[in-house]
C-alpha cells in the first residue's frame, strides 16, 4: 500500500496558501534547458513533482542529482520518500540505508527507514531503527508511536502500550513540537 501524499497541500489550502506546482515545473524546465546540470533547479523541480504526486518524475530528478552529487544523504532521503509513496519500500530502504551510511547521526533517516521496514512487514528491523532514532533524538513522539505499532504487529502488546504512552506523554509535555509532527501522516 503506497503512502498517502498531500498533507502539506491540504494544510496550505486550509490556511489559504496556493502554489501552482505545474507552472513551477514549466519554469524549472525552462531553466534546465539553459543549465541542465543545475542541482538547485533539479531539486526544486523534484519537490514540485512530489507535490503534484508525480513521484516517478521526482525519482528521475533525484537520480540525476545523485549522478551529479553522489554523496548527498538529503537527496537519498528524499528519493527514498518518493519510492515509499509509490509503494516501493525495498528501494526506499536501500536509499535510507545509503543516507544513514553518509549521515549516521541523523535520527530522521532511521525513522523513515523504520517506517519503510514496517510497511514492508519487517517489524523487527523496524523496531531496531525506531530505537536507534529514539536514541539519537528521544523527543519525537512519532518514533515512539511507530515503534509501538511495530510491537503491536508482533503482538507484544505490553511494549506497544509503553511506547504509545511515551508518545502521549511527549505530546502532552511538548504540544507545539507535536503539532510540527503531523499526526495525520500514516508513516508514523
Amino acid at each position: 500500500m503506497p503512502l498517502k501524499k498531500g498533507v502539506f497541500s491540504r494544510l496550505k489550502k486550509k490556511i489559504g496558501i496556493t502554489t501552482n506546482y505545474s507552472q513551477l515545473v514549466v519554469e524549472y524546465d525552462k531553466q534546465l534547458t539553459l543549465r541542465p546540470d543545475d542541482i538547485d533547479t533539479l531539486l526544486l523541480r523534484a519537490q514540485a513533482y512530489v507535490e503534484l504526486q508525480e513521484f516517478q518524475k521526482a525519482i528521475t530528478d533525484y537520480t540525476n542529482i545523485l549522478q551529479l552529487k553522489s554523496e548527498s544523504p538529503e537527496v537519498l532521503h528524499k528519493r527514498g520518500e518518493a519510492y515509499s509513496y509509490l509503494g516501493n519500500y525495498q528501494q526506499s530502504i536501500v536509499d535510507y540505508s545509503k543516507a544513514i551510511e553518509l549521515d549516521p547521526t541523523n535520527a530522521t533517516h532511521f525513522h523513515f527507514r523504520a517506517v519503510a521496514y514496517f510497511l514492508n512487514g519487517q517489524h523487527q528491523k523496524s523496531i531496531k531503527d525506531y530505537s536507534k532514532a529514539l536514541k539519537l533524538n528521544p523527543f519525537v513522539a512519532r518514533s515512539y508511536y511507530g515503534r509501538g505499532n511495530s510491537y503491536f504487529a508482533l503482538k507484544d502488546y505490553q511494549r506497544a502500550i509503553q511506547d504509545y504512552t511515551s508518545a502521549l506523554k511527549l505530546i502532552d509535555k511538548y504540544p507545539k513540537q507535536a503539532q510540527k509532527e503531523d499526526p495525520t501522516r500514516i508513516d508514523a
